[in-house]
């Protein structure tokens, strides 16, 4: 299941409840987030707790701006954003043309579930 996101100017970025669900996230709750080659990963836990972690708020969670920065995700920059249940993980790839290529050939012209 994906689903495409853009980060507001503040660097959030809403996560689609059905990942909040399975993934068991509360609002309040730490995530880590880090890279993992060209892509973000967000999990609940992680053995390394030296990574960094952002605070889950509203269905949303800030992307630290080193990220932002390593990545040149700006708010124009279309997020794809995919559940990994079986690694209990969200992975977010910011710098696909796929994904900016998809995002224009949605008819709607706004921000919605993509069927995989």
């Amino acid at each position: 299941m994906y689903y495409l996101r853009k980060i507001t100017t503040n660097g959030q970025v809403s996560i689609p409840k059905v990942f909040i669900d399975l993934l068991q996230i509360n609002d309040g709750d730490y995530v880590f987030i880090y890279v993992e080659g060209e892509k973000l990963i967000i999990r609940r836990f992680h053995p390394d707790s030296r990574l960094n972690q952002c605070i889950f708020r509203n269905g949303k969670l800030t992307i630290p701006i080193e990220i932002r920065k390593q990545f040149n995700i700006t708010t124009i920059t279309v997020l794809l954003v995919q559940l990994v249940i079986e690694d209990s993980k969200i992975v977010i790839s910011p710098n696909s043309s796929d994904v900016s290529s998809r995002y224009l050939e949605n008819q709607c012209g706004r921000l919605t579930q993509l069927e995989c």
